[in-house]
């Protein structure tokens, strides 16, 4: 049940910062950097000149900490790390501002919490953890230059607990506990629009006025056309392929001189998926903000590495009534049914609350409207014949039982009154032994919220500016 409940409260931590990095920069071509220019600026961080080495010595802090955390990088591609290295580069930048120190003490403190679990130091068991990460990953680590890692990472912590602290009052940590444990039984009424459409005597005057009034509702959306490349993370030529991009600043010439599959879409717009890549509308967002024929930077995405070319894009626009009059009367059509079911099912809402009528099922027959009850499921649970649906759930939870909600809810094809039947009792000891567990999510969940807004607002102070490679 807990892990459920991380799934869905808490985002994966590679400690926090390793899923900071996934709203990035958006450093294009990063990965040009490796190849050189030890001593040469490549960017400046505050004003002041930042070198290759320096975003080296970062990237190992993120090597370190991902091995502190346990987590598997396998899954970070080189320019994963630049990001992190980066981002490593700000806060230390940031620490370095606010005059915060580490000491010797708060040093060994933090090697004790992280790698003896609060238990007595061991200088053997020390010993043998830095020869085998520095064998492993190829890190060249010895007591000193690790500690010092380890410094950097005791004044981040401090820069965090200074501006980005966080509260968790007891009723969050009980409301959540609810939501992933109580479970609700409910009944509702379905008034389907179906009910109240009329398609006779609609004139070609109404027709116009409402085709004048609701243009927005028969808009066609723009269109773009791209070419793209996909390069798997797990490429060994990604570094050779993004520095040939830089160079050659053509994607089907990319393409062809390492063999890397070269697609075009049709016209999609904003919610359309992309072959391979799925739904992503951020990517096909920034398609549409490129010029024609210009390319995106890397673009990082689960499947690898995206590069995009525009080719052409449709503006939005709206046809001619002629050309959609059929579909004009249709639309017309449903939205007077809409409002006649919206109106019915409000003044027979409010007759269930002045005469406080509890028995759903006989209004229905009543009125000969759909009568429906679920089994039980929790707060995030699929709600049978009704969807997934916060609102409802939100409703559904708050109810005593019997108690039918103020709230009219109106779904894709109908209006839906909801009374709930029984909801399972709190379970006080239970909630006891998890509490604790509870506390930890919603206070990672706070704590990544508060760093990645914190993150952003340092990444502007600090006015990061890079010098990339022609």
């Amino acid at each position: 049940m807990l892990n459920q409940f991380r799934d869905r409260h808490a985002k994966k931590i590679i400690w926090i910062l390793a899923i900071v990095i996934i709203i990035a920069f958006g450093l294009s071509g990063a990965g040009f950097y490796l190849s050189g220019r030890d001593k040469k600026p490549i960017g400046k961080i505050g004003g002041k000149k930042i070198t290759l080495s320096e975003l080296q010595n970062a990237i190992r802090l993120a090597q370190i900490q991902l091995i502190l955390s346990k987590e598997d990088a396998k899954t970070l591609t080189p320019l994963d790390f630049e990001r992190l290295g980066f981002d490593f580069l700000v806060l230390i930048w940031k620490a370095k501002q606010e005059k915060i120190t580490a000491s010797n003490q708060e040093v060994r403190n933090y090697i004790i919490r992280n790698l003896f679990a609060g238990r007595k130091f061991n200088p053997e068991t020390y010993a043998r953890f830095l020869q085998t990460i520095s064998r492993r990953y190829n890190l060249g680590l010895d007591a000193r230059s690790f500690e010092e890692y380890i410094r950097s990472f005791v004044k981040i912590d401090k820069l965090f607990q200074k501006y980005a602290e966080v509260d968790v009052k007891p009723e969050e940590i009980k409301e959540l506990y609810l939501r992933d444990s109580q479970k609700a039984k409910i009944a509702y009424l379905t008034i389907p629009y179906e009910k109240f459409k009329v398609e006779i005597g609609i004139t070609p005057a109404e027709i116009e006025d409402f085709y004048q009034n609701n243009k927005l509702f028969f808009e066609r959306e723009a269109k773009v056309t791209i070419a793209y490349v996909l390069i798997e993370k797990n490429n060994p030529k990604v570094t050779n392929i993004l520095k040939s991009l830089s160079e050659i600043k053509v994607l089907n010439k990319l393409a062809e001189m390492y063999n890397l599959p070269l697609k075009e879409t049709g016209p999609i717009g904003i919610s359309d998926p992309i072959e391979e890549i799925g739904w992503q509308p951020e990517i096909t967002q920034i398609a549409f903000s490129l010029d024609k024929n210009s390319l995106t930077p890397p673009l990082e995405t689960e499947k690898g590495i995206l590069i995009i070319e525009k080719l052409d894009q449709q503006p939005q626009f709206t046809p001619p009534l002629s050309d959609i009059e059929a579909e004009v009367n249709d639309r017309l059509v449903l939205e007077r049914a809409k409002t006649e079911t919206e109106r019915f099912s409000r003044e027979l809402l409010e007759k269930i609350k002045t005469e406080n009528l509890t028995n759903l099922k006989k209004i229905a027959s009543q009125e000969n409207i759909t009568y429906q009850e679920t089994g039980y499921f929790k707060f995030y649970d699929y709600i049978e014949g009704l969807g997934v649906d916060s609102r409802i759930s939100q409703a559904v939870f708050s109810l005593q039982p019997d108690q039918v909600d103020s709230q009219l809810f109106l779904k894709e094809t109908a209006a839906v009154i909801i009374q709930l039947k029984n909801l399972t009792d709190f379970d006080e000891k239970d909630f006891q032994k998890k509490k604790d567990n509870y506390y930890a999510l919603i206070d990672q969940n706070k704590r990544l919220f508060k760093y990645q807004r914190f993150l952003e607002k340092i990444k502007t102070e600090a006015n990061l500016t890079l010098d990339f490679l022609p």
